[in-house]
């Protein structure tokens, strides 16, 4: 009778024990930023000085898609070649925030900024609005950026639908070299 019984309670908890067992998967993926043709809702394009820079043989990004739109991790090619102690690329890209997210904000990322060394980054501080310049004693001042600052690697910076424009100051290191910009946005 025992053997009967504890023949009964191993099959008992052998159907109860899996019903038991509480699991936890937590998946995490992570996805890159690129184009397949078509322009995604935040994206990199040439702005209005792109083609005479690229004219002079300063600057150059390709462009891919329609609209036509840089790749984030794109290979971004500067060339600094007057030898003066400044020198400045105005609204060459812009950042294009898709009208239908009109009302909701955009934070976007520079994941990677691989600029060459005296080489920084500007972008406008509101939609439309375009970099411009003073000089004052032979030294380039960039108006109208974001935040009066140069664009920094990891600071999130938020945007409502429109475009920016983005320009580059050269300070230092005369040549020609290449740059990253990798970007990653997230929209609320």
């Amino acid at each position: 009778m025992k053997i009967r019984k504890i023949a009964y309670l191993s099959t008992l908890f052998a159907f109860l024990l899996p019903t038991l067992v509480v699991a936890t998967v937590v998946l995490s993926y992570t996805y890159t930023t690129s184009t397949t043709g078509t322009a995604p809702e935040v994206y990199l394009a040439q702005g209005p000085n792109y083609a005479a820079a690229n004219a002079m043989g300063l600057f150059y990004a390709k462009q891919v898609g329609s609209p036509g739109n840089i790749s984030s991790g794109t290979k971004i090619y500067f060339n600094y070649t007057y030898g003066a102690n400044n020198e400045a690329l105005l609204n060459v890209l812009e950042i294009v925030v898709s009208n239908a997210l009109s009302g909701r904000t955009v934070t976007i990322t520079f994941d990677t900024l691989n600029l060459p060394n005296g080489v920084t980054m500007y972008i406008s501080g509101s939609a439309g609005t375009e970099l411009s310049y003073k000089v004052s004693d032979g030294v380039i001042t960039i108006l109208n950026a974001l935040n009066n600052q140069a664009v920094s690697t990891g600071n999130p910076i938020s945007l409502s639908s429109g475009t920016y424009y983005i320009g580059f100051l050269f300070t230092s290191q005369p040549g020609t070299y290449t740059g990253t910009i990798a970007f990653s946005y997230a929209i609320s």
